[in-house]
């Protein structure tokens, strides 16, 4: 199940981004707001730990895309280099809906509704009205 991580634990250039951070065992889930609260870009990453850990990106209101995390394997004995998003094939996006769903219990409402939203339908952008976001259908 999802926690967030208390913000003592974020870098402090990355709260002032707007980062809020989600993480168990094998998820991740990275959430980017404006000044008013607004979701602007979320990251879920699945599979963590695990030889094929994947990310799927939404940001500016459309479904960026997936893609795998390469871990950043070890350059040497002494240091091991940053993990990168590499490009991936095909993926499901009923199968990531289900994997959201089974760990987002605890997140705040609007932030489980926005990405339900967005894994479900990518041809939504965020309301600038509602807190976090809240998605609403494109016109036109």
């Amino acid at each position: 199940m999802l926690r967030r991580v208390p913000n003592r634990l974020i870098k402090p250039e990355e709260i002032r981004a707007g980062l809020s951070w989600y993480t168990d065992s094998t998820h991740d889930l990275y959430v980017w707001a404006d000044a008013h609260g607004r979701v602007t870009r979320f990251q879920f990453t699945f599979g963590k730990g695990t030889e094929k850990e994947e990310v799927v990106e939404w940001k500016g209101g459309r479904l960026v895309g997936h893609a795998l995390v390469d871990p950043g394997d070890p350059d040497g004995p002494a240091h091991k280099r940053s993990p990168v998003i590499v490009a991936d094939g095909l993926w499901s996006r009923a199968d990531v809906a289900r994997k959201f769903e089974a760990v987002a219990r605890r997140l705040e409402p609007d932030i489980a509704a926005l990405i339900r939203s967005c894994l479900a339908d990518h041809s939504i952008e965020p309301d600038a009205s509602q807190p976090h976001g809240r998605p609403t259908p494109r016109r036109g």
